[in-house]
């Protein structure tokens, strides 16, 4: 017996395919939408920039990781270092769930070896600014 897709198969196999199939693109919808609301609350965070509509609403004050890095980082320099580090090290992994969401959703093929590097050398310069921003603010804390 054989499917629509060629291969041969019992309906058994067929139907295991197609619920797989139905749970991926479920999982890549939560994945998409939830790295995409990550993100975005990401940009608000970093930026103190939210959605308009909101405000009058809701009426809550965002503190901002500049302002939050502020308590720990003496000099300007040091927080925008620190703020550059916290937006890679949590950026990078959203992004890279949001991309996994839509290769399962539109059953796309792996991504290639050199995004994963790519994405996994700038997750580690970000660790690099965070270690950085932290030692350095050490050392003029101690001064």
């Amino acid at each position: 017996m054989e499917d629509f897709s060629g291969r041969p198969g019992n309906a058994f196999e067929r139907f295991f395919d197609a619920l797989f199939r139905v749970i991926s693109v479920v999982a890549g919808i939560i994945f998409t939408v939830t790295g995409t609301l990550l993100l975005l609350l990401l940009f608000v965070l970093a930026t103190g920039i939210s959605w308009p509509l909101l405000d009058p609403v809701v009426q809550i004050s965002v503190t901002t990781l500049p302002e939050m890095l502020h308590f720990w980082f003496p000099a300007t320099v040091l927080i925008n270092v620190a703020l550059a580090g916290v937006i890679l090290v949590i950026g990078i992994p959203l992004l890279l769930l949001v991309f996994f969401g839509v290769s399962l959703v539109f059953n796309l093929p792996q991504t290639k070896k050199g995004w994963q590097h790519a994405a996994l050398l700038l997750w580690l310069l970000g660790i690099g600014l965070l270690v950085f921003a932290f030692v350095s603010g050490l050392n003029q804390i101690s001064t």
